[in-house]
């Protein structure tokens, strides 16, 4: 997943704990628990590939975790992932040695490999917290794709974060038992989701609220046009309502 290393000067009130590069403490759980949730994205993909039809025999996955996705498309396609959380993709290193990974921010991957399909999962792109950061992200995917290339990818929506991102959830995954505050500023439409373990031990990741008008709209300023669009909950249109966006755009011709 794209997630940003936050210095703890920049929030006072932090100042006094000790504060970790998001998913450094998250690897493992993600690893053990909710990287499996990965494996739900493979029907959608072959589905979406049978009713566009769409010519893909190579994907990358820009967002990809410790690799249970890629791992799995290996298994009909040529992969390639990338994530900016160095302990994922070690993680997923020792896990598929002979996929290549690479650690990097979606704005800044280099490879001199394109691909037909370009993947984002999991919200990842709500980590792009600013529109240059977005729109440099975009035309980095643009050059990582073939001239008939996609991009698919999913987002939480401004609404999904004002009615559902608030207090404090009490967890626990193997045998690690956490506190997930939630904070959302609808002002700036900044979402800050807090990991407490205890010990004053806590991990921050932050996250920027888009809709659906301004993604349709930075899409189609960097040459992509929206092929489908779909609601992940309810797998109906996209409206005024939809907590969760799965979007597939192509490259204009």
């Amino acid at each position: 997943m794209l997630l940003f290393v936050l210095c703890t000067h920049s929030f006072d009130k932090f100042n006094h704990i000790k504060m970790l590069k998001a998913y450094v403490k998250l690897a493992e759980l993600y690893e053990k628990d909710w990287g499996k949730f990965s494996l739900h994205y493979i029907n959608g993909i072959n589905n979406i590939k049978e009713e566009f039809h769409l010519k893909i025999s190579s994907v990358l996955d820009i967002s990809c975790g410790t690799g249970d996705l890629i791992n799995e498309l290996k298994k009909c396609y040529e992969v390639a992932g990338s994530d900016i959380s160095p302990d994922m993709i070690n993680i997923a290193r020792k896990k598929f040695p002979s996929i290549e990974f690479h650690i990097s921010d979606m704005a800044n991957l280099k490879l001199n490999k394109k691909y037909d399909l370009v993947l984002s999962t999991f919200d990842s792109i709500n980590y792009l917290l600013d529109y240059n950061h977005f729109d440099n992200t975009l035309k980095n995917i643009f050059n990582l794709l073939n001239p008939a290339g996609y991009f698919l990818f999913d987002y939480n929506t401004d609404v999904m974060f004002r009615e559902k991102h608030s207090g404090i959830i009490e967890r626990e995954a193997e045998g690690i038992k956490f506190k997930q505050i939630l904070e959302y500023n609808d002002e700036k439409r900044i979402a800050t989701t807090i990991f407490d373990f205890g010990n004053d031990v806590k991990e921050i990741h932050i996250q920027k609220a888009y809709n659906y008008d301004e993604i349709k709209n930075i899409l189609e300023i960097n040459n992509f046009k929206i092929i489908h669009s779909t609601s992940v909950d309810s797998r109906k249109e996209v409206d005024e309502k939809t907590h969760r966006v799965l979007i597939l755009a192509g490259k204009k011709k």
